[in-house]
């Protein structure tokens, strides 16, 4: 390349030579890039749960488990960590896959299907059903819209004849041939329940939803489910909660029941969860608190098993009263 300099202009020594020279110069970057290069490593390392949910680095995906225990005493005994009664979690105690069966103990949690159907046409930001007409359907804003096909669902912001406007897909964009359905609110309470992780007897997993009716058992449209230990409530009404602790349990093997959703949260706290078939999974943390408890050291245990064999303890952590512990 050209290396002319104007007048005056410094030039570098010989490499090595008095003053430093090159020499010293290349020594200064390569320090400068060893201290980069060690803050972008640090950086990264802290970054990659946030680059995952980014969709940043395909093929890896985040799961963060969270549960409670509301029931911890003076026991020599051990518990699963879930808001349902105390004891084993029997949850994953399913062999044949069946319906899920879910319910409240409060009859405001419900809600009403104002129309259903199979789409047409549609996008990111709308559902289109040539043969609907959602204005007599009394279909309305702020409606939940639930497409059973994709595992998705969105919120209804306008409507006309034969095409909704929705608020972002939360999951997949709808196809043409897809079974959705449109819910509404009936009470203050809970209306529509999502089950995002929700693995059948072929280990697979998929988004599966229920629109709630009180106290009155609602059983989800699949029929082959062994597992399901996340839930949230996607719609409520005037209330903004769920009023009473919702129950999803099998259908027939009433005694596997997957998750307990306590009243007032929205969302499920069972700290249990199931890989699919073909993935491998990574545990980056787990951690455990004791809270509103005078004298309560607590043991708390990490259990797995793969497919098929007896849970075995990986790990174990001790918590003493009023603290906490991460491992």
């Amino acid at each position: 390349g050209d290396h002319r300099h104007a007048p005056g202009a410094l030039m570098p020594g010989p490499i090595g030579g008095a003053g430093g020279g090159l020499g010293a110069f290349a020594g200064l970057l390569s320090d400068a890039w060893s201290a980069t290069s060690r803050a972008l490593r640090v950086q990264v390392g802290a970054s990659f749960p946030w680059l995952v949910a980014r969709g940043m680095i395909p093929g890896v995906s985040l799961v963060h488990k969270f549960g409670r225990n509301p029931d911890v005493d003076n026991d020599s005994s051990f518990f699963a960590v879930w808001n349902g009664p105390k004891g084993s979690y029997t949850g994953f105690d399913a062999t044949a896959g069946e319906a899920i069966t879910v319910s409240s103990g409060e009859a405001a949690d419900a809600g009403t299907v104002q129309s259903s159907g199979t789409l047409t046409g549609g996008s990111a930001t709308t559902l289109v059903d040539s043969g609907a007409d959602f204005v007599a359907d009394s279909v309305a804003v702020g409606d939940c819209v639930i497409n059973d096909s994709a595992g998705a669902h969105g919120i209804v912001t306008a409507v006309a004849a034969t095409t909704l406007t929705v608020h972002g897909w939360r999951g997949s964009a709808p196809t043409v041939g897809d079974s959705y359905r449109v819910a509404t609110t009936a009470s203050t309470g809970a209306a529509v329940v999502q089950m995002p992780r929700v693995l059948d007897s072929a280990f697979a997993l998929s988004t599966v939803y229920v629109v709630l009716d009180g106290t009155t058992g609602v059983d989800t449209v699949g029929t082959d489910y062994l597992r399901s230990s996340r839930g949230r409530v996607v719609l409520a009404g005037s209330g903004g909660e769920n009023a009473g602790d919702i129950t999803a349990k099998q259908k027939t093997t009433t005694a596997n029941v997957l998750f307990k959703l306590p009243a007032g949260y929205n969302s499920t706290m069972v700290a249990c969860d199931t890989l699919p078939a073909g993935v491998t999974g990574y545990l980056l943390d787990w951690g455990l608190a004791i809270i509103g408890r005078d004298a309560a050291d607590i043991i708390a245990r990490l259990a797995m098993r793969p497919r098929g064999e007896a849970f075995q303890v990986q790990e174990e952590i001790a918590c003493r009263a009023g603290g906490s512990s991460f491992a």
